[in-house]
């Protein structure tokens, strides 16, 4: 079973990123350091999640979006073109 985990922490796809601005660089200091909060903590609390539930009903998870060469990718991508909220 494919799932999602990983694309809001490594995309910048919560609401919560919303409130930093690309032009004040210390927002992006504290954008950059909250993705990598998040990505270093997934395994407590989002994949957790997803194991649990899919193991209940005997399916195991997968997650593309976790894969090594898409979050290197996804991290190498400048943190003001992540920031950019409508």
């Amino acid at each position: 079973l494919l799932c999602g985990e990983g694309a809001d922490e490594t995309f910048a796809g919560y609401r919560l990123f919303e409130k930093f601005h690309p032009s004040l660089t210390r927002d992006c200091d504290e954008f950059e350091a909250e993705l990598e909060r998040l990505l270093r903590n997934i395994d407590t609390s989002e994949l957790q999640r997803v194991d649990r539930c899919t193991s209940a009903h005997g399916l195991e998870a997968r997650v593309p979006f976790l894969d090594l060469n898409v979050v290197k990718a996804a991290m190498g991508i400048n943190v003001s073109v992540k920031m950019t909220h409508p």
